[in-house]
């Protein structure tokens, strides 16, 4: 499937996971086009390299697939 990234400068991982909630709740593709919007929230620490934090996001988005679709999940 599509995947993108968003980045929520200077949000913690409560605030992002309320966008995500807001974003997923507002796509009306899933019976229109039997679709589903999966979020996976991560938030970057102090010291974390790039790829570590892709990492954490993809896991996190992986949570909400595994989790039936169409939900969020924090990571």
């Amino acid at each position: 499937g599509d995947e993108f990234a968003a980045v929520l400068m200077g949000a913690d991982a409560t605030v992002a996971e309320k966008v995500g909630e807001r974003m997923r709740k507002r796509f009306d593709g899933g019976e229109r086009f039997g679709t589903s919007f999966s979020v996976g929230v991560a938030q970057y620490e102090d010291g974390m390299d790039g790829e570590s934090f892709v990492r954490l996001a993809d896991r996190a988005l992986y949570c909400a697939k595994a989790s039936g679709k169409d939900v969020t999940c924090v990571a």
